[in-house]
């Protein structure tokens, strides 16, 4: 049995999501919050594309930082903090 020491921490994770101005941006959404899992989607629209069409290194990266802070946060008291460097 896996122990949730945060019962409110989909809300919690979702409140800082909202926070993310690079999330906006890009216009991310966080469909997808369970413990220990994450998922961010992203539409494909040419403000994330490189030169040759696809979405940008750079922007995946990002995703996918953000979608494992979010997924650590979700396993962490709500005391905590969670930075990715």
């Amino acid at each position: 049995m896996v122990h949730i020491s945060d019962p409110h921490f989909a809300e919690r994770v979702r409140t800082s999501f909202d926070l993310q101005n690079a999330m906006h941006l890009i216009q991310a959404k966080l469909p997808i919050v369970e413990h220990g899992r994450t998922e961010i989607h992203l539409p494909h629209w040419p403000g994330v594309e490189q030169q040759h069409g696809f979405v940008h290194g750079g922007v995946v990266g990002m995703i996918a930082d953000s979608a494992a802070g979010y997924a650590a946060m979700t396993m962490v008291p709500a005391s905590a903090s969670v930075l990715t460097v």
